[in-house]
């Protein structure tokens, strides 16, 4: 995920292009976004700031 971290939505796509060539590069963009962004949310909900353990929710 290092990669996808320092990358944009736009680099991940053109690294990706040659397997999905059927595929516009401006559609693989956005759904190369979309992931990410899903990524991201994923992590945020599975490790929340300030909780120890991975895999629950930070209670407040």
């Amino acid at each position: 995920m290092d990669y996808v971290n320092s990358h944009s939505a736009e680099e991940i796509a053109k690294t990706s292009q040659p397997q999905f060539q059927e595929t516009p590069l401006d559609k693989l963009t956005i759904i190369g976004g979309r992931e990410v962004a899903a990524w991201h949310l994923h992590q945020l909900y599975t490790n929340p700031p300030g909780q120890s353990k991975p895999g629950g929710f930070l209670l407040i």
